[in-house]
C-alpha cells in the first residue's frame, strides 16, 4: 500500500467509526500488566512478587485464553473482562478464573441435583462498579 492510501484507509476508518459488534470479542483483550506483575520496594508490609514468575503466569493465562476464547460466551468474557480490570491490576489468571467459573455455574445450573430437581440459583447479580 502506498503511503496516501493508508491515509485514506485511516480516515476511512475513522469515518466508519468502530468495528462491527462481535469483531473486537473474537481477540483476548489487551491488559495491562504493569501494576500486577510490578515488584515492590520492599517499604511496605505487602506480599512480595516475583516479577518473573508473575509475567510467566499471566503469559501462560493469555496463551490458554487465546486458544479457547471463542468457546467462552460474549457474556461471560465481557463481564470477565471487566472483572479483570478492576482495581488498576489488570490480570489474565483472573479473567482465566472467572471465565471458568463462569463457565462451571452454568454447567451445574444446568445438572439436576440428587433429589431431582434443578440446581440452586447463583446470585445474577454483577459486583458493584461493574457497566452493564
Amino acid at each position: 500500500m502506498t503511503r496516501l492510501s493508508n491515509t485514506a484507509a485511516l480516515i476511512l476508518l475513522g469515518l466508519l467509526g468502530s468495528p462491527p459488534a462481535g469483531a473486537a470479542d473474537a481477540q483476548v483483550p489487551k491488559l495491562n500488566l504493569t501494576a500486577t506483575c510490578r515488584a515492590n520496594d520492599g517499604n511496605d508490609f505487602s506480599i512480595k512478587i516475583d516479577t518473573q514468575r508473575c509475567l510467566k503466569s499471566e503469559d501462560e493465562a493469555r496463551a490458554t485464553l487465546a486458544a479457547d476464547w471463542t468457546k467462552y460466551k460474549a457474556a461471560d468474557r465481557n463481564l470477565c473482562t471487566q472483572t479483570a480490570r478492576l482495581g488498576g491490576a489488570e490480570s489474565y489468571v483472573q479473567l482465566l478464573t472467572c471465565l471458568e467459573l463462569q463457565r462451571d455455574v452454568a454447567i451445574a445450573r444446568s445438572q439436576p441435583t440428587q433429589r431431582g430437581d434443578a440446581a440452586a440459583p447463583v446470585l445474577k447479580d454483577r459486583p458493584a462498579g461493574l457497566r452493564r
